[in-house]
Formats: C-alpha cells, structure tokens, sequence
C-alpha cells in the first residue's frame, strides 16, 4: 500500500476458524488486521512495512505464534509529516463505539515471535478511550524474542488488562544497537533501535511476569501483581520496584549471538536453570523443545538441540492429460546448512523422483496412464527435523471431439473474430473496460466487454459458419451484476440457439426446434445457480442422437449438471448474432462477458476442462511449435521458446529460474532449446 493510506496487505472481520500460515508479507502498510475468533496466525515473515505488523481489533481464542516481524517505519518523525505512524510490530486495541459494540480481545496466545528493528514499540495495549470499563483480557505472551526498537518500551502495558501473562520471553540487547533503513518510505532515512524497556500498568489484574530476561523497568506494579520474580533485570532503573526476591540483577550479556535475535543463552548466562520451579510454565520453547524440570529464565531452554528445519519452496499443484509428460524442480533450504535429503511419498506408478544431493530434487511423470487425483507429499529433512508440502498432480481422460470453431471473441479493446471465421462484430452501445476475465490460458488479455445499456449493443451479423443446426458448444466467462436476467448469447433469438440467465440467476439454454414455425423453443434450465459480481466459465454442450438432446453445462470447467431433452436439431437461424442481449435487442443482460466462443460440435469434458486453464492442452490441439520428444530430460535442454497463440510475441524461460511465463499448460506452440 501507499505510504499516504491506511489499508492492510491481510483485513479480516466477523471470521470464524481462519488461518494465515507461512506467508512472507512487505512492502505493505498493515500487514495483517484481525477483528474474528479461533484465528491461527503462524510462522509468517512480515518485514519492511510502514505501520503495524499484526493488529489485533477483537480476536477471541485465537493464535499468534512464530511469526518474525522487522523493519516497521514510516521514514518520518511523529511531527514531520501527517502521515506518520505510531509503527508497532503487534497493537492490540479495542475500536471505538457505542459499549454495546464494542468488542475488547480476549483469550490470545503470543508465543514463540520475534520482533526487532520496529519505530515504535514491539507490543502496545490500548483500551477505547471513552469506555474505560471495558478491557482486553486473558492475555499471554510466553516464549517470544525481542530486539531493539526506537520507542522507550519493547511491551508498554499502557492500559490495563484482565489477566495478561508474560513469561519466558527474552529482550536481546545488542551493543550500538541495530541500525536499519527501509527502502519503501519516502525519504529513505536511517534510523537507530537502541531500547530496551518494559513496562506493565498499575491496574492490571492477575499480571503474572516471571522467567524473563528484561532491560529496564519503568514503576512495575509489584504490589498488585499475582506473579512477579525469578526474572533477570539488566540496567535497572534507580529506585524502580524490581518484583520479588529472586529477580536477579545482572547487565552481562547473556546471549550467545545477540545480532541474530535468536534468544539462544550463552553457556555463561546467569538464566540456566534460574526460572521459577513452582510456578507455572508453557512446556516448549521458542523453538519447540521441552523444558526440563528446572526451567531457563527467557525464551529459549538450555538443553534441547537448537535445529531449525529444512524450509522447502512451494510446490503447486499441477494438472495433465492421460499420455503426458511433466517435469519440475523442487528445492529446499536450511538456515543450519545441514545436508537435506529429500523423498517423496505416495508417489504414482508413472512417476519418478530424483534427489539431486544439493537441495534440489527432479520429479517427472511420464505417460500417466490412469485419470484421477494423486496426493504427492514431499519431505525435506536434515536426519532430525523436516518440512513437508503436499501437492496435487491431476491427470484428465483425453476425450477429443471434433468440433470446430466457428466464433471466438476476446472483446480485448476490439470486435474482431479470433477463430477465423471472418465473424467480426460491430459494438453499438457497450464498452470494453480494463476488467479481463483472469483466463489461465490467454493471460495477455486486458480487456472484457461490459454491458448494461439498451439495445442490440454488440451484434455479428449472419453466417453460415453460425447457423448451427446440430452439436454445438457455447462458452464464456461472465461477470453478471447481482440480479441482472438476460442474454448472455443469442443467435437469430428463438429461431437459433440462446444461452441466458434467468430469473433464479441460473443458467437457460434456449433451442428453436426445426420446422416448428417461429419462435418455438426447447428450454433446459442448469441445476446451478451461479454467482454475481465474480468472474466464472460458463460452457454449455449439446449432443444429438436419435431424436434425443444431452444437454451438459460446465461451471468453472466442471461439469454441473445433465439435462436430456427429445429433440433432433436446431432450427437454422438467420437472423444477426448478439451478446449481451436476444436478436431484437431485448432481455439486457447487466454485468460483463469476456471470451466468447461458439463451436459446431460438442466439446469433451477435457476439453472444456482445458478451456478454462484446468490441464494442459491435448497435443493435436497444440498450433505453432510442437513438442519435440516426449519426455522432458533437464540433460538434455536449457529451455523453452513460447508462440502466444494469435500473435508475434515469444516468451522465453530458462532452466535455472522456476519462475516463467506463460505457464506450460498455455495454449500456443511449445519447443525444446537443446543443448
């Protein structure tokens, strides 16, 4: 977001059971904003943003757990600019309102995080001003990691709440400080994190504060504290109450490598073995071993073998059709620089898995042979802990027909008829607007047709090549506004062939029936109700045989519903071809259509599957460069080279970067760069 604005990369409200795991969110302004109950917020890397990492506006019984977060500032003082931020790594605040609505958070764990290099502070409460009745509450922070930050406080408690545990987490000084500048602010300045300090309000209740390393202390409220010892205060403040009588004072450092912010003790620390031996303790460190029975002061437990896991890279799920070949690349990394051996489990009869030694690992499958779903679980391990991914691989029944295409209009900015066919259209009302339906297998279109004035406001006229009198096809995808009922096709109206929306927002195929006099119709209405204001792939197929029509309709490239009607063709049209409305200009339809296509013929479920970016392509569908061989060896070639179908552009990829465009299951020509 814009350094100016208020949004969030991640808004969540009125939620119930969401998780947010593992994810890497900058260059945003709020990174995650959370206002729901039963929210699990897990090991995500937030860094390098302009106000608050993760702001918790009413979570109930959720989980804020092994999250790092770093690099908050909005690169101005708090007078310089109106758009400075107060930049905490994690606010928790109540939103203002009438009492009866508000809604104070209550039951959060924050375990196991780290936060460094933020403006302001690393956690700051903050109750609704004008209610001050109303309290978070049930709060715990237990085993979380601190580095320097610019405000006074690393956790300023500066309104009071119900219950708040703090125990076992760690304030890592680091000698000068930590100096950091981000490279999304305005001005680009250098800012210095140098404190430490922790404070607590005097009307807490239930404040528990035991088994951590501090700095500082700003007026602790020993007197109305539950728990207050067996903590290590370094730089004590003169004259501030210090807790009970085993809180140790000592200024040495008591990490092993505290420019890391990892927490781990020095073999030295003062904090081995030092914690409380009565009261109570989270079991697991921040990094997931078991305390022993005479737990360390801070977050992290002498004792346990300090081993971070493997990290492997994302592994997308991928679909193919029967007889064909796939290959990729799967990668992991080690922050220990461990070796990591990978393998594979659940892995199909037509599959093949290589692990390269080096983090790296080939997987291909060669003439998969069997349709279906395959679960496919990669382990990345270092012989003591392990990372896994599951991936899906889908392989489609090849099913050809032999349709041809008569009509296609991609509306990208023009009318003009990308099948060939010569049946260009003419606009007369609508618009094309720069909302594209997001078409896997045609990325570089831009454009849609939006509709919703009056009229016959796009038309072809009359062909040959679109009176279809048998099989046919009629594919979109659509974006109709909410409560529109109208055409999103129509041939020659009820003489021809129309695919529209009805009343119950579903989809109607409208057929003439041969020899039946004008305006004399077979409807078959889907089973399915589609969805407004959202981007779908609508197809619709008819099959002929013996005086009997199936009717099948696809929705998001799976097949929705079957319909059979007695029926023996269709009534040949003459009149123009519209979209968006019927021949006469009438029943408007209200929203946007994006790649109009009209086949003679009935298209295959794997071939309506393909159309929308579900598989790749058959081979005999493929134009331009074909495959050549087929089984993809990475011995044997350096890359591919790309025709975009319809167009001189060429896209290249390289085998060293897994990242390419378009992806391979693109329609066009496909060839191997060999070595």
């Amino acid at each position: 977001g814009d350094i100016m604005d208020n949004k969030s990369a991640v808004y969540m409200r009125g939620f119930t059971d969401v998780t947010i795991s593992n994810c890497e969110i900058t260059r945003a302004v709020t990174a995650i904003t959370a206002r729901g109950q039963d929210a699990k917020i897990i090991n995500n890397h937030i860094h390098d943003i302009t106000h608050d990492g993760i702001r918790s506006v009413g979570l109930w019984n959720s989980l804020i757990e092994g999250n790092r977060i770093h690099g908050l500032d909005d690169g101005v003082e708090d007078n310089e600019a109106d758009y400075n931020r107060h930049c905490d790594a994690i606010h928790i605040f109540i939103q203002g309102g009438a009492i009866e609505n508000l809604f104070p958070n209550k039951n959060i764990i924050f375990r196991g995080n780290t936060m460094y290099d933020i403006e302001s502070q690393s956690v700051q409460f903050n109750n609704y001003g004008p209610q001050p009745s109303v309290h978070n509450r049930d709060i715990t922070f237990e085993n979380n990691i601190f580095g320097p930050v610019g405000a006074f406080n690393v956790f300023n408690n500066s309104d009071p709440v119900d219950t708040l545990i703090f125990r076992n987490n760690s304030v890592v000084r680091v000698s000068g400080g930590h100096s950091y500048t981000s490279p999304y602010t305005l001005t680009g300045r250098t800012i210095v994190l140098n404190s430490y300090g922790v404070a607590f309000a005097a009307n807490n209740t239930n404040l528990q504060v035991y088994n951590n390393i501090m700095s500082n202390q700003w007026g602790w409220p020993v007197g109305t504290a539950t728990i207050f010892d067996y903590n290590i205060i370094q730089f004590a403040n003169m004259g501030a109450p210090t807790g009970g009588a085993h809180t140790i004072f000592n200024d040495a450092q008591q990490y092993k490598n505290p420019e890391l912010i990892d927490g781990v003790l020095a073999d030295s620390s003062v904090a081995i073995n030092a914690g409380s031996p009565s009261a109570p303790v989270y079991g697991l460190d921040a990094y997931s071993q078991i305390r022993d029975s005479m737990p360390d002061i801070g977050a992290y437990e002498v004792g346990g073998v300090f081993n971070t896991p493997p990290e492997l890279a994302f592994i997308a799920s991928e679909t193919i059709f029967e007889g064909k070949t796939l290959s990729f690349v799967v990668s992991a990394s080690d922050a220990d620089n461990n070796p990591i051996m990978l393998s594979v489990e659940n892995l199909p009869s037509f599959g093949r898995f290589t692990d390269n030694g080096n983090g790296t690992a080939f997987i291909s499958f060669s003439a998969a042979s069997v349709a279906g779903s395959y679960e496919i679980t990669v382990t990345a391990s270092d012989n003591v802990v392990f990372d896994q991914k599951t991936f899906t691989l889908t392989v489609v029944e090849i099913s050809q027909s032999q349709s041809v295409l008569q009509g296609h209009w991609t509306f990208d900015n023009d009318a003009i008829d990308a099948s060939g066919m010569g049946n260009n259209g003419a606009l007369a009302g609508a618009s094309y607007v720069a909302d594209a339906a997001p078409n896997p297998i045609d990325s570089g279109n831009t454009h849609s047709l939006a509709m919703g004035g009056s009229g016959l406001q796009f038309s072809a006229p009359d062909s040959s090549s679109l009176r279809i009198t048998g099989d046919l096809t009629l594919a979109a995808y659509i974006k109709p506004s909410m409560g529109t009922a109208g055409n999103i096709v129509s041939k020659s109206s009820n003489d021809g062939y129309r695919l529209v929306i009805n009343a119950a927002f579903q989809p109607r195929l409208l057929l003439g029936i041969p020899g039946s006099g004008p305006h004399t119709v077979r409807s078959i209405v889907a089973g399915f109700a589609l969805t407004p204001d959202e981007w779908q792939h609508i197809a619709v197929t008819v099959k002929f045989d013996s005086g009997t029509a199936t009717v099948k309709f696809f929705h998001n490239n799976e097949l929705a519903s079957t319909h059979s009607a007695t029926l023996d063709g269709i009534e040949d049209g003459t009149g123009v071809l519209a979209v968006g409305t019927n021949s006469e200009g009438q029943e408007l339809y209200s929203g946007s259509i994006d790649d109009l296509r009209i086949y003679s013929g009935a298209l295959t479920d794997s071939e309506i599957k393909f159309m929308y970016g579900g598989a790749e392509e058959p081979e005999a569908n493929w134009g331009g460069y074909p495959i050549i061989g087929s089984y993809v060896n990475t011995q044997d070639w350096i890359g591919w080279l790309y025709l975009y179908p319809n167009s001189n552009w060429v896209y290249a990829y390289s085998v060293n970067n897994y990242f390419y465009f378009p992806s391979p299951s693109a329609s066009g020509g496909w060839a191997f760069i060999l070595k």
